[in-house]
């Protein structure tokens, strides 16, 4: 089954941090392919080149 975490807070406290470790946890334990999707992506006006 899929699941999405969702990891809030403000600028600065390590969250994208920790999702990239969780991540690289859940691929070691599971074998599975894991996402991480900043919400910067997804900003008005935000250009990722």
């Amino acid at each position: 089954m899929a699941k999405i975490i969702f990891v809030s807070g403000p600028c600065g406290t390590g969250k994208s941090t920790f999702a990239d470790a969780y991540a690289r946890h859940m691929v070691n334990e599971s074998g599975k392919t894991v996402y991480v999707i900043h919400g910067d992506d997804f900003h008005a006006g935000y250009r990722g080149y």
